[in-house]
C-alpha cells in the first residue's frame, strides 16, 4: 500500500544497529517502531514527533503488560494535540481502558469478534480444541506423539524463556527439527528462527507468549500449550495462530494435576465443556456465598479454601463426608481414573 501511494516507510526496533534505521526514519512518511527504539531516535534528534498527524498504538494491552507504559506516555507527550489516534487492544477494561480515554478525545469505540472465512464459516467450526491430561513424567512423551502425528507446522507455547530454549533443544535431540523464539534472543536471532520455521526448515517453533505475538503463518496446523496460558485472553491469542485464512487447525492444551483447576475454569468460561470432559477431570460446582460473612472474607484467602486440584478419584457418594452446616465448600478438581488420550483428529 505504501509503495502504491509513494509513501516511504521505516521499521525501527532494538537488537540491531541504530544508524541504518535512523537514516530511513529521518526521511520516512510512516514509522513503525517499538517504544524504546523510537525514544532513542528522538533523543538523538534523528526523528521529530512534532509533525505527526496519525498515532497508532497496536496491541496496547501487551505493551502495558510488558512494562512499556512509561515509554509510551513519553512518546504521546511529545506529539501535537491535534492528531488522529487509533488505539488497538484485546480488552478495554481496567487500566487499559483508562489509558485509551487518556490518549484519545471524542473517540469512537469499535468492537470486533473472530472473523469468519470467505464462506461465512465461523472460526469454531475450523478449529478443533482439546485438553490432554498428563503427568510431569509423561508430558514430554505426549508432546512428541502429538508433534509426530501432525503434517503441518507446529507451534508450542512455554511460559518462560529458559523453558522454551530447553524444550526446543530436547525436541532436537529426539530427531525433530525445532527452533525457539523468546526474549533472551536478539532481534536478528528471532527473525532467523521465524524464517526457519516459516520456510519449513524447522517444523516446530517453541515460543513464549510475547515472542509469538504477530506470527501470521497460514501453514501452522497445530498449536500446543505445553505450559498453561495465564488466562482466557492469552489462550485465545495462542490458539488464534492456527486455523487462519480459511484453513482448519487444532489446538491442544496439556493439563497437569496442579493446573487442572485453573485450566478447567478457563475452559468452562470459554464454553469448551465437551473438550474439557475428555481430560477425565471433574470440577465441583462453586457454591454461592452465604449472606453471612465467611471466615477470611475481606482478607487473604484461607489456605484450606483455596482452589486445589487432586489426582485422586472422587469418593463414592454414600461414603463422602458431609460438610458442616454453614462451612464453605472448597472447590476441587478430581481426576476420574480413566483413559485421557485424545480422539483421533
Amino acid at each position: 500500500l505504501a509503495a502504491a501511494r509513494r509513501l516511504r516507510m521505516a521499521v525501527c526496533y532494538g537488537g540491531v544497529g541504530l544508524e541504518a534505521q535512523a537514516r530511513k526514519a529521518s526521511r520516512a512518511d510512516i514509522i513503525v517502531a517499538t517504544p524504546g527504539r523510537l525514544i532513542d531516535l528522538v533523543r538523538q534528534r534523528r526523528v521529530d514527533l512534532r509533525g505527526v498527524r496519525i498515532l497508532v498504538l497496536d496491541e496496547a494491552d501487551r505493551m502495558l503488560d510488558m512494562g512499556f507504559l512509561p515509554q509510551v506516555k513519553s512518546i504521546v507527550q511529545q506529539l501535537p494535540a491535534e492528531r488522529h489516534t487509533m488505539f488497538f487492544s484485546a480488552t478495554l477494561d481496567g487500566q487499559i481502558g483508562q489509558l485509551a480515554e487518556q490518549f484519545t478525545r471524542d473517540a469512537e469505540r469499535l468492537h470486533t469478534v473472530a472473523s469468519p472465512n470467505d464462506t461465512g464459516e465461523p472460526l469454531s467450526d475450523r478449529l478443533s480444541q482439546n485438553f490432554l491430561a498428563c503427568s510431569p513424567a509423561s508430558r514430554t512423551d505426549e508432546l512428541l506423539e502429538l508433534i509426530r502425528g501432525e503434517d503441518d507446522l507446529v507451534l508450542v507455547f512455554c511460559r518462560t524463556r529458559r523453558g522454551a530454549g530447553r524444550l526446543a533443544e530436547r525436541l532436537e535431540r529426539q530427531g525433530l527439527t525445532a527452533t525457539s523464539m523468546h526474549g533472551d534472543l536478539s532481534q536478528s536471532q528471532r527473525e532467523r528462527a521465524l524464517r526457519r520455521f516459516a520456510g519449513g526448515h524447522a517444523r516446530v517453533l517453541v515460543a513464549t507468549d510475547v515472542a509469538a505475538r504477530g506470527i501470521d503463518l497460514d501453514d501452522i496446523g497445530l498449536v500446543i500449550n505445553f505450559d498453561p496460558p495465564e488466562d482466557h485472553d492469552a489462550y485465545t491469542h495462542r490458539v488464534g495462530r492456527t486455523a487462519r485464512a480459511g484453513r482448519t487447525g487444532r489446538a491442544v492444551t496439556m493439563v497437569m494435576p496442579e493446573h487442572a483447576e485453573q485450566i478447567g475454569r478457563m475452559a468452562l468460561k470459554l464454553g469448551l465443556h465437551e473438550p474439557w470432559g475428555e481430560t477425565g477431570y471433574e470440577l465441583a460446582p462453586q457454591r454461592s456465598s452465604s449472606p453471612q460473612r465467611r471466615r477470611g472474607q475481606g482478607g487473604p484467602p484461607n489456605r484450606s479454601s483455596r482452589p486445589r486440584a487432586s489426582a485422586t478419584a472422587p469418593r463414592p457418594a454414600s461414603t463422602a463426608p458431609r460438610p458442616a452446616a454453614g462451612a464453605p465448600a472448597p472447590v476441587r478438581a478430581n481426576r476420574v481414573p480413566r483413559g485421557s488420550r485424545l480422539p483421533a483428529a
